[in-house]
């Protein structure tokens, strides 16, 4: 923690070891797969060049989380890359001519590899973590606006925190949500654009997947997103919306037998995920199911 505080002196743009950063999977699911093969092709052909678009880090407010390492708010996609390209240099045996022969064509990415420009600043806590995330989201013309699948995974994240903070009230989990979002509504500059706000159309939403489905359900929904992006994937905003999909639902049939068989439980819920991600991998990527 004494590490992190040092570096926060002095200038905002600080030159950081890669082995101080947080690398570990985002809550709301990784990168798509192209988007990180993209990166990974960028630095092998042109070299690491981080100077001009710093990685955007925060230092952890509190002395448990500081001993893992900085939180990476801008920057994820290209700090595994570079991290994935450190490993294999370390595999590398120097005792082999012909590798080592190969590593000097890399020799533009190893020197960029080692030492990051980051900026830094403080977070107080996981929500405020997240909520600097999303605001990048929607600020950041480089970043695709946050989905609704995103959104609800990173307030799961958030709500996850508070619970295990011992400073926060015990609360019903649809209240402590209602309270995230709107701590996230009045955070910094979301609170004088409108637009950037969570809304009641995308909170409904939100609360159907947190509450709705299972752990294993959204893991395979965020899986699915990590090898297409938003607008290539098999789910849509409507879709989510739609309340069969979830827990407890049931069609009003008239009949009660088949009220009881059709009622979603966390096994159906999960059979009808599969199916669904199976079908459309086996489509053309634009069509739906």
């Amino acid at each position: 923690m004494c590490v992190l505080q040092d570096l926060m002196q002095g200038a905002s743009v600080r030159t950081i070891p890669i082995e101080m950063f947080r690398i570990v999977k985002p809550a709301d699911g990784f990168p798509p797969l192209m988007d990180w093969m993209t990166c990974m092709w960028s630095f092998l052909y042109s070299g690491v060049e981080l100077a001009r678009e710093p990685i955007d880090a925060k230092v952890p407010g509190t002395t448990s989380e500081a001993d893992d390492g900085l939180y990476i708010i801008k920057g994820w996609t290209r700090l595994s890359v570079l991290c994935y390209i450190v490993l294999n240099i370390v595999d590398t045996d120097l005792s082999n001519t012909e590798a080592v022969e190969n590593l000097e064509a890399f020799d533009g990415v190893i020197k960029g590899c080692w030492w990051i420009p980051t900026n830094l600043s403080e977070v107080a806590d996981k929500a405020s973590l997240n909520a600097e995330h999303l605001l990048l989201s929607y600020r950041g013309s480089e970043r695709q606006r946050p989905s609704i699948l995103k959104l609800a995974l990173r307030f799961e994240d958030s709500m996850d925190a508070k619970r295990q903070d011992p400073a926060v009230p015990v609360m019903p989990a649809e209240r402590l949500l209602e309270t995230l979002i709107s701590e996230y509504n009045n955070h910094k500059s979301v609170a004088g654009i409108k637009k950037w706000q969570i809304s009641e159309a995308s909170q409904v939403a939100m609360k159907a997947i947190i509450f709705g489905t299972t752990v294993e359900v959204r893991e395979l929904m965020r899986s699915h997103l990590n090898f297409n992006k938003w607008e290539h994937c098999c789910f849509t905003t409507d879709l989510l919306k739609c309340r069969r999909l979830f827990l407890n639902n049931k069609p009003s049939t008239g009949v009660p037998v088949w009220d009881s068989l059709l009622v979603v439980t966390p096994v159906s819920q999960k059979l009808l995920m599969m199916r669904m991600l199976t079908d459309f991998g086996r489509k053309a990527k634009k069509v739906r199911p």
